[in-house]
């Protein structure tokens, strides 16, 4: 509509989540009526099964997340290695 013969160019493939993020990512982007169409894939594999925690509060939910990265550097990993 603003650059007129402007070519769409998709972005699908993903290198950095693996197929159990983007199966979720694809059903929640799937029922925004306004999206492009297109389908998130990655070589990467399943990986682990997503977690859901249902928090009572915002103060809940902050505790949740400071103790599974908390938890996550007891059994070895780094605080870099953590993304919320």
């Amino acid at each position: 509509k603003d650059f007129p013969g402007a070519q769409t160019v998709r972005l699908e493939q993903n290198y950095r989540s693996s197929a159990n993020i983007l199966g979720a990512a694809n059903a929640v982007i799937a029922h925004n009526p306004d999206r492009i169409g297109k389908q998130l894939w990655t070589d990467s594999g399943d990986g682990d099964p997503i977690d859901l925690y249902a928090a009572y509060n915002e103060v809940d939910e902050a505790r949740y997340v400071v103790e599974r990265a908390r938890q996550w550097v007891r059994d070895g990993g780094s605080y870099g290695e953590v993304a919320v």
